[in-house]
């Protein structure tokens, strides 16, 4: 019953481009997308972290997808998610 934040994801560029990242429910329907973001490197060799701040509720089948780039050959990414517990805050 606790929300998590899709905090970053970090994605290795294959090139000089923009993305667009989106989260999908388990039905792909689209729940979040970002505005392009420019990224720029060389493959697995330059790391590219993009700030998301995405808030969701629990469930499962989340798909985070890439919904569109620009002048980049491929692209590898990995999310770190950072869980919410609000109660322990209090």
């Amino acid at each position: 019953t606790t929300q998590f934040v899709l905090d970053t994801v970090t994605v290795y560029p294959n090139g000089t481009g923009t993305i667009t990242v989106a989260l999908q429910n388990s039905n792909g329907i689209e729940l979040v997308t970002t505005a392009p973001i420019a990224v720029s490197g060389s493959g697995g060799t330059t790391p590219v972290k993009i700030p998301l701040g995405i808030t969701a509720k629990p469930g499962t089948g989340y798909r985070l997808v890439l919904k569109a780039s620009t002048g980049i050959s491929s692209l590898f990414l990995f999310c770190l998610i950072f869980f919410l517990l609000q109660h322990l805050l209090l």
